[in-house]
């Protein structure tokens, strides 16, 4: 089964690391960007088929370039025995819990925000949540390719899988320790739900401590992308990562 990717940042992502099996659909009527894109991909051997636009029409906002790739192509599947197994050994390892985020543009810009700081994971129930697709890609620019996203029936069981493996998590929520007085080195795991909603109860339960983000601003959140993005820096800052 073949899955799309769209948007110029995404497909040029995918380029840098191309798997077998992927085609490229190219609008006759695209623009110089996609032209060059679809140039590249076929300078990577991967084959390009010239089409008419409205036989792109199902891809929505495809610029005139859509990249299809095997379904498999993905890191998203790798399970969260096999990832714990790979950071044994790895003292500042970092995953990231989402608990009910169900918009894939949230999803996107979180995913985008654990590449850049090298997140080991990003961690998702398979139910009341966004997964990844079309959209994630997009938003990530392309970063769902590089961080392992895993599904677990469990969200709390998973939690407290990871606790048995030296991790320590952090739930974000109002009320909790301010993130820079809190102690994150060591393996962290963060939890984070849904704008509006937060973590839920029983995933906060589950948890170690509650952390929080002082904000004075005249609203009482923050979107879940831009605080995932402020916490994960925090963390890295604590770990003295570089």
């Amino acid at each position: 089964m073949e899955r799309s990717i769209i948007g110029f940042h995404a497909i040029a992502a995918y380029l840098e690391s191309p798997k077998k099996g992927a085609r490229v659909l190219l609008s006759r009527k695209a623009g110089s960007r996609a032209f060059k894109l679809a140039e590249q991909a076929e300078s990577k051997g991967i084959p390009v088929q010239k089409v008419d636009t409205s036989e792109m029409d199902a891809y929505g906002d495809h610029r005139g370039i859509v990249l299809l790739s095997q379904q498999d192509d993905t890191s998203s599947y790798r399970s969260l025995k096999e990832c714990l197994n790979l950071l044994t050994d790895k003292p500042d390892a970092l995953l990231l819990f989402l608990d009910g985020i169900t918009d894939p543009h949230n999803l996107g810009a979180v995913i985008r925000s654990a590449d850049q700081f090298q997140a080991d994971a990003v961690i998702l129930p398979g139910r009341r949540s966004a997964q990844v697709n079309e959209t994630v890609m997009k938003v990530s620019s392309g970063a769902a390719r590089h961080v392992p996203v895993i599904t677990v029936g469990n969200l709390v069981q998973a939690i407290r899988t990871v606790q048995s493996e030296e991790f320590w998590v952090y739930a974000a929520d109002l009320g909790g320790t301010p993130a820079g007085e809190a102690n994150l080195t060591g393996k962290v795991a963060l939890v984070l739900g849904a704008e509006g909603k937060g973590v839920s109860r029983l995933a906060g339960e589950a948890s170690d401590f509650t952390i929080t983000i002082p904000c004075r601003g005249h609203i009482d959140s923050l979107n879940v992308s831009v605080a995932a993005g402020i916490l994960l820096y925090e963390v890295r800052r604590q770990q003295q990562w570089r």
